[in-house]
């Protein structure tokens, strides 16, 4: 069962069921997946075809996906098919953990605490440095 969780002409949030056969996402204009692994790490993987239509509607996709505009039909989607499974105190835990990162979001502090700390910064002096280290040998 294919559940239709969002369209452009929707205004309000509505979650129907349609019993549609599920394409193969190969047969999609454009998909994009995110899975998260046991160590947390997020992967993305997306294709879409080449024709003008299907890379506007992926590019579209894209910018709501980011810009958060499918959040809130996203946590809809997600309450009603996690409930339908007899699983709402998961939806509840989900939902505390969103709520929490929305909140963290953007706060100076943590994000200077978990900045990536392998990142490799090569400093404008340093490369003079080289250089001049260098010609002088």
């Amino acid at each position: 069962m294919f559940k239709k969780w969002f369209s452009k002409a929707e205004k309000e949030i509505e979650v129907e069921e349609k019993e549609t056969p599920f394409k193969p996402l190969e047969d999609q204009s454009g998909w994009i997946v995110y899975s998260v692994d046991q160590d947390g790490i997020i992967n993305m993987d997306f294709d879409f075809k080449s024709d003008k239509l299907s890379n506007e509607h992926f590019s579209e996709l894209f910018h709501q996906i980011n810009k958060g505009d499918l959040l809130e039909n996203g946590l809809a989607f997600i309450r009603q098919s996690l409930e339908e499974d007899d699983r709402s105190s998961d939806f509840e835990e989900f939902n505390e953990n969103t709520d929490i990162l929305n909140k963290l979001r953007g706060n100076i502090f943590l994000d200077l605490l978990t900045q990536n700390k392998e990142k490799v910064v090569v400093k404008p002096t340093d490369i003079a440095n080289t250089i001049l280290k260098d010609e002088h040998k």
